[in-house]
């Protein structure tokens, strides 16, 4: 019996250490993003940029389980970028294809989705970064010709089911990011997509 009760001690000691870890681990992920303010039904979009990728999260501040719906990907994101002097940079094929406006289609894959299977329905943990939609790579996505601090601004909506079984848009704040690009990081860029051919 003894034994028993401290075995059940250690494993809770174990357990205690491990969800001190990845609290910790989240917090740093938290921390790392630039996001949305304010939230939107408390929920915000974070963006965190590492070598010219993009990486997306979603925070849900509140005490519950967030449910709702998420657009397919693809369909999960806006985009735009502004050069050191404030024009538009224009999106290449891929930027295109990663921003593309939610439609009847989208939205008719959302609704069937949640219909079709009981647990259709993405849900979002309270406290917790998640990882929104793929990472992508900056680059990739815009026509960069110019050198200087960009400014990155990303967006999206997420969805919620009604209650006459359609759905409805919750906007959530974009957010806004700047980013240096030097001649040296074109060029290696440029080199690489190069080498790949």
């Amino acid at each position: 019996m003894a034994l028993a009760s401290i075995f059940a001690s250690a494993q809770d000691q174990v357990t205690d250490t491990n969800k001190a870890r990845m609290d910790a681990l989240f917090q740093e992920m938290h921390d790392a993003a630039t996001w949305g303010f304010p939230t939107t039904n408390g929920i915000q979009l974070g963006v965190e940029i590492k070598r010219f990728h993009v990486y997306t999260y979603l925070y849900d501040e509140g005490t519950n389980r967030w449910i709702g719906l998420f657009p397919p990907n693809g369909y999960r994101l806006s985009l735009s970028l502004k050069d050191a002097v404030g024009k538009d940079v224009q999106k290449t094929k891929e930027g295109e294809a990663i921003t593309t406006p939610v439609g009847l289609f989208a939205k008719a894959q959302m609704k069937m989705r949640a219909g079709r299977i009981q647990n259709g329905f993405d849900l979002l943990s309270p406290k917790y970064p998640e990882r929104y939609e793929n990472p992508f790579s900056l680059l990739d996505c815009f026509n960069m010709e110019k050198t200087g601090t960009n400014t990155l601004m990303v967006g999206a909506t997420l969805y919620k089911k009604s209650n006459d079984g359609g759905i409805y848009e919750i906007v959530l704040p974009p957010v806004s990011i700047r980013v240096p690009i030097t001649q040296s990081d074109i060029d290696s860029y440029r080199a690489s997509k190069n080498d790949a051919k």
